[in-house]
């Protein structure tokens, strides 16, 4: 089944991983920005673990908890747009 707005929620996790840490999430950080094999790329993606974690990297709780719920693997566990936009990290 396919859910098109889990799949936007995904996209802005990874987006904003991108943004926050300068790589995409299922990217190796030091290749020399080649793309891996499309069956490693796949792989990395549904493991769910990001190449390098955002705690790890300096990020706030708030921030590393906005981007675990956008890039669950599971699209019924993943938080909504909806849910995204109304996440604390986002609050001004």
């Amino acid at each position: 089944h396919y859910a098109c707005l889990q799949l936007d929620a995904w996209g802005a996790g990874a987006t904003t991983y991108d943004i926050l840490l300068g790589h995409p999430p299922f990217s190796n950080p030091d290749d020399d920005l080649s793309d891996p094999p499309l069956d490693q790329l796949a792989e990395a993606i549904l493991s769910g673990r990001p190449t390098t974690d955002p705690a790890a990297a300096g990020l706030s709780a708030a921030c590393c908890n906005f981007l675990a719920r956008a890039l669950e693997v599971d699209s019924v566990k993943r938080a909504s747009v909806a849910e995204l936009l109304q996440h604390s990290w986002l609050a001004v």
